[in-house]
């Protein structure tokens, strides 16, 4: 019982990673969407309820993370093959023109700004 509780947590922890840097990584295109964010990590719990269900619980710890990765990749899956084949809905982010401005760059930027601390 355990090891289906630290699974879950780690797959918890999965998702919310995935999300906060999707949601990081997609800010130059798109505005935040409290939504989306939290679809992530719901749907990869739903993912990894999935496959305790069908494999059963893990045995260990390395078993364990295996499921949350699986779980990470399985709502990946879904949530791509649900939007872009089921749907044909293009993400908001590509309907937008596109611009090569170097993504890491002008984040980097952003942290080394000057601010004005005198007011």
């Amino acid at each position: 019982m355990l090891e289906i509780a630290l699974t879950m947590l780690a797959i918890a922890f999965g998702g919310f990673f995935v999300a906060a840097f999707g949601a990081w990584k997609d800010t130059l295109w798109e505005k935040f969407s409290l939504k989306k964010f939290f679809r992530t990590p719901i749907i990869t719990i739903a993912m990894g309820i999935l496959l305790v269900v069908l494999l059963g619980s893990p045995s260990d710890f390395l078993e364990g993370i295996g499921y949350a990765l699986s779980a990470v990749t399985l709502e990946r899956l879904a949530v791509d093959c649900i939007y872009k084949a089921i749907r044909r809905k293009m993400p908001s982010k590509f309907l937008r023109p596109q611009r090569d401005t170097g993504w890491l760059r002008e984040r980097l930027s952003h942290l080394f700004e000057k601010t004005d601390v005198s007011s």
